[in-house]
């Protein structure tokens, strides 16, 4: 046999050598490609490794087909491994067109509500997003594009080097627009350090510096402040006005009074939102021609009724107690504290979630910071109605006393000028003494 026939037969043995994993992957990237020692090099290490330092499209299309060939071989149900085949690595940013595969694929099944949540939960253990009160198949499945995606390549703006975390590894924080996690390049500290920290991933940033912070005028910005400070205290001061009337008879009774006011600022925001939700109701322009306000259904809205965006009617039983249970329900669910949920406290100064009223706050101590301004402003006034008080009583009090013992220009003109000094420097004396 000729030398030329023996490497042919040779390559066509290592040709039917691939294994499965390759196998899966031959479909999506040219032959060419996926047979060169290069590319089962890389492969290999990026089966190993979790970060890199440089990448390109084919690293990434490799590392993404082994993150959903990881996810779909260690899925234990046949429906969920088919819900995760859908995810098509080749159109990432086609999120539509897999939405409408997945809706087809399990538009048949009676229980898709059900395995669509597994499937979440399955991708994303850890999931901050409430899905236990979401009924609605397509807003399932976008959840569950979100969850896969937090799990593909990211570029960390830390390190420079791209990354992934599996769904095995909670990260310490996560991206609040796409929630994808952080890199562990640094030091990041503890949870408990986190809470409260605001964190944006490189893309999202990039997003927020170049597309939506370069357009806000500054005067708008600080108009919109105005009316925010405006429509938030509107009601902070009427409950302040009711606390001072309040007597605070010992340390048990002012800490009676901070669970009420605590109370009382919630009833009031609920009222507020009820009263827009009702306001919207009887108006023609119906919710089907306005969109649902973002901030209204996610954190809290500074507009309140003026918002040019819907605040439909919200779930009684999500505003009280911090859950419903009838899954028919069409209403608003708000987003609520999961601190102040799970814990009964919340250490934010202004949280951004909902605080169910029906549920008691474990930690009554906790309340509105000071201002800081407010004691000295006080004290200050205090001084000051002190010293007019004083003047009030006693005119002279404000100079010397031996002024008072002065000669009247009638005493000078009398010719007694020298009993009148006489008097002051006896005064005078007196006060040296």
């Amino acid at each position: 046999m000729s030398q030329e026939g023996t490497d042919r037969n040779e390559r066509n043995k290592r040709d039917r050598e691939i294994d499965d994993s390759d196998a899966e992957i031959i479909d999506l990237v040219p032959e060419r490609d996926i047979r060169s020692p290069q590319a089962k090099k890389d492969r290999r290490e990026v089966e190993k490794m979790e970060s890199w330092k440089e990448s390109n499209v084919e690293k990434e299309l490799i590392v993404v087909t082994i993150v959903i060939g990881n996810l779909t071989n260690n899925a234990t149900k046949d429906k969920v491994k088919n819900l995760i085949d859908c995810y098509n690595p080749l159109i990432r940013e086609e999120t539509d067109i897999m939405k409408k595969h997945m809706l087809s694929f399990c538009n048949d099944w009676e229980d898709k509500v059900e395995v669509l949540k597994e499937t979440i939960r399955y991708v994303w253990p850890e999931i901050d997003i409430e899905i236990e009160n979401v009924s609605e198949t397509g807003k399932l499945i976008e959840i569950l594009l979100l969850a896969i995606e937090t799990l593909m390549p990211k570029h960390c703006k830390e390190c420079e080097k791209y990354y992934i975390v599996s769904n095995e590894k909670e990260p310490l924080i996560r991206c609040m627009w796409c929630k994808g996690g952080a890199h562990d390049c640094i030091d990041r500290g503890n949870k408990e350090k986190l809470k409260g920290m605001v964190w944006l991933c490189r893309v999202c940033n990039d997003v927020m510096q170049n597309q939506i912070f370069s357009k806000i005028d500054l005067v708008k910005k600080m108009e919109l402040i105005k009316k925010e400070t405006a429509i938030n205290f509107e009601g902070f001061n009427i409950i302040n006005n009711d606390i001072n009337n309040i007597n605070k008879d010992g340390e048990n009774t002012e800490r009676k009074n901070k669970e009420e006011e605590n109370g009382q600022v919630r009833r009031i925001a609920n009222s507020i939102n009820n009263a827009n939700n009702e306001e919207a109701n009887n108006t023609e322009e119906n919710t089907e021609d306005r969109k649902i306000c973002w901030f209204y259904e996610n954190r809290k809205c500074r507009f309140g009724q003026k918002c040019r965006d819907a605040h439909p009617e919200a779930c009684k039983p999500m505003l009280e107690y911090g859950k419903c249970e009838d899954s028919r329900c069409k209403l608003i669910h708000p987003k609520i504290c999961r601190n102040y949920y799970n814990r009964g406290e919340c250490e934010r100064y202004n949280c951004w979630f909902t605080h169910p009223t029906k549920i008691e706050n474990r930690n009554p101590n906790i309340s509105q910071r000071p201002n800081r301004y407010e004691g000295n402003a006080n004290n200050m006034r205090q001084n000051q109605h002190n010293q007019n008080q004083e003047f009030r009583s006693n005119p002279t009090s404000r100079n010397p006393n031996f002024l008072g013992n002065w000669p009247t220009p009638a005493e000078a003109a009398s010719g007694n000028i020298h009993q009148t000094l006489a008097r002051i420097i006896g005064t005078i004396e007196k006060v040296d003494a």
